[in-house]
């Protein structure tokens, strides 16, 4: 539980939208002995990026609604790294949509950070694995190709282009590595 408190309290320091830490206690020293616990408000109502994907396939978002989506995405996950934090299952269905009928400005909160680690530095590996999930996780949501770099050139903070230089490696490695998600879970039956 101590480590879910932690990165919650790293992401609201530096305004990533979580939960709300409404009771939290530990007990003992020993880590193989140690029992603790954490109790978080309801973040109700809401519904998960992935449910409202399924539902956008029926009907689709307005462009505008899209964008903001997509950028408080991008935002959330580049101040989490910036941060050091690494959610480590980091996909869509771990951001609950607080307000739904958004227009500009979605409210969100990134929830089930029980394995999220926090490092002085993220190293590349965690951002890696990071960026691929969430991309994987959102492969049957109806993106665009503008819409995938709109999402480089916000998380990078730098210019399309610098950014699609600068870091090449890295993108390339994330599209990959999500593919590979991807089929390994289409051999599992995970998705369709």
């Amino acid at each position: 539980a101590a480590n879910e408190k932690n990165a919650v309290d790293a992401l609201t320091k530096v305004g990533v939208g979580t939960m709300t830490v409404a009771a939290f206690a530990e007990q003992g020293i020993n880590p193989a002995k140690q029992h603790s616990f954490i109790v978080t408000e309801a973040i109700e109502p809401s519904i998960s990026l992935e449910d409202l994907a399924i539902e956008w396939r029926q009907s689709p978002p307005s462009l505008t609604q899209k964008r903001a989506l997509i950028n408080v995405v991008c935002d959330m996950t580049r101040k989490m790294h910036d941060a050091g934090v690494n959610h480590r299952d980091f996909y869509i269905c771990h951001f609950l949509l607080r307000n739904r009928d958004f227009t500009v400005n979605p409210d969100l909160a990134l929830i089930d950070l029980h394995r999220a680690l926090i490092h002085k530095n993220l190293p590349y590996r965690w951002r890696l694995k990071d960026l691929a999930s969430l991309y994987y996780s959102a492969f049957d949501v109806p993106l665009t190709r503008r819409d995938k770099l709109r999402f480089i050139k916000i998380y990078s903070g730098l210019p399309l282009r610098q950014a699609l230089q600068q870091e090449k490696q890295l993108w390339s490695q994330v599209e990959a590595k999500a593919e590979s998600l991807y089929a390994k879970a289409l051999r599992k039956g995970i998705v369709r």
